[in-house]
């Protein structure tokens, strides 16, 4: 998105777009979501890249043809239907819309987290959390907390404060959030901290069309 009409005389440029949902009816399905972690980390040993400790899974998840990976497949995708729209500025009710999904699991234990990093080569990426897992010790406010790092490299060599342009975007995530942001935008994980495992399911996309459906 390079600039979004927010009136008359003002025009967002170079905006980013960070979609947060709340998907409620998920979260019914999220028990069942977890015990296929589980399962799949019992028979996999699961691969190492931006995370630190934990568990990632192997290959496209989204291509086991689990059910319920399905039905969160059918949210993600309206969702990033939605996202692609309105970062295309498209205001038409009918589009046709193609978009890949490739997705992963993590499970975290204590102290695990993720470097910071992006998802080149895809148009969006993103993360469903299944189960968050205990609260942290009060000490430990930032436990598994996501943040996103301003992609606008330049923004901080200016040191006026009234006119600060950068800054910087953190999550902190209940079961059942989606977050969905552009592939190319700097982020990570910090270690978490609370009782019990934390499980997400993480994933990129690439939009392959988008246009009004006659």
């Amino acid at each position: 998105m390079i600039g979004l009409n927010l009136g008359d005389d003002m025009l967002l440029t170079y905006g980013t777009l960070v979609l947060q949902r709340r998907l409620d009816a998920m979260l019914v399905h999220n028990a069942g979501l977890a015990e296929l972690a589980m399962r799949l980390r019992a028979q996999d040993g699961g691969v190492a890249k931006s995370n630190v400790g934990g568990w990632q899974s192997a290959g496209n998840i989204f291509a086991l043809g689990e059910p319920l990976i399905g039905t969160l497949a059918r949210h993600v995708q309206g969702a990033l239907q939605y996202m692609s729209m309105v970062a295309a500025q498209m205001t038409n009710v009918q589009v046709e819309f193609e978009a890949s999904l490739f997705g992963w699991i993590n499970i975290n234990g204590s102290g695990d987290y993720n470097q910071p990093h992006t998802h080149p080569g895809n148009t969006w990426s993103g993360v469903y959390y299944v189960r968050t897992g205990g609260p942290a010790a009060a000490e430990r406010p930032m436990s598994g907390v996501i943040e996103f790092i301003d992609p606008r490299a330049r923004c901080d060599l200016e040191g006026n404060l009234a006119v600060r342009h950068a800054g910087t975007l953190r999550v902190t995530p209940t079961d059942g959030t989606l977050l969905i942001f552009p592939s190319y935008l700097e982020h990570y994980v910090h270690p978490y901290w609370g009782a019990g495992e934390r499980i997400t399911l993480a994933f990129n996309s690439l939009v392959r069309r988008l246009a009004p459906r006659s």
